[in-house]
């Protein structure tokens, strides 16, 4: 497969995610010390000029989503992104 998704995520997450992620093949994960409760995920889609904020209000329950589609913000996003990643 040539498809690969970099993704950052806490570390209390990394059990859970690592049984769900391995299987699929594609993912990279990166994981950060934990952010006491942050509670959403940031999903940026740069063929898409699109950001996706999911705020959840349990683990797997998405409540809202706050979507942007403008391509400066979404490069600022990669560009945040791309400093976690090297951390």
């Amino acid at each position: 497969q040539d498809l690969k998704i970099k993704a950052i995520a806490y570390a209390s997450q990394k059990d859970d995610l690592e049984a769900i992620l391995q299987k699929e093949g594609i993912y990279n994960v990166q994981y950060l010390s934990d952010a006491p409760g942050n509670p959403s995920g940031i999903h940026i889609y740069p063929e898409l000029d699109t950001v996706l904020n999911i705020i959840y209000s349990t683990e797997t329950k998405p409540v809202v989503a706050i979507k942007i589609v403008d391509s400066d913000l979404v490069q600022g996003y990669l560009n945040l992104f791309q400093g976690l990643w090297k951390n």
